[in-house]
């Protein structure tokens, strides 16, 4: 490889990363833990954990925009 395709792959590597950085730091981590008893959004700009069993109660609505992402910590669950 030519020195001017080391360079051009350091610049690519240096923007892929300095990318990613910036794409991660804006999420909050969200600790779910309680039933759900009102209408509630899951907002696709935080990462959701759910840490225990949480239940949508009836006649509730629980809505997950879009590309939401939500975990689960092992055991836990959602009852709707």
């Amino acid at each position: 490889m030519s020195y001017n395709s080391f360079k051009s792959f350091g610049v690519f590597l240096i923007l892929f990363f300095f990318s990613l950085y910036f794409t991660g730091i804006s999420q909050a981590v969200i600790q779910e833990g309680s039933n759900i008893s009102a209408n509630t959004v899951w907002s696709n700009s935080d990462v959701h954990l759910v840490t225990t069993d949480i239940t949508v109660n009836a006649g509730v609505t629980l809505t997950i925009e879009p590309g939401t992402v939500v975990k689960f910590n092992p055991g836990a669950s959602l009852r709707v």
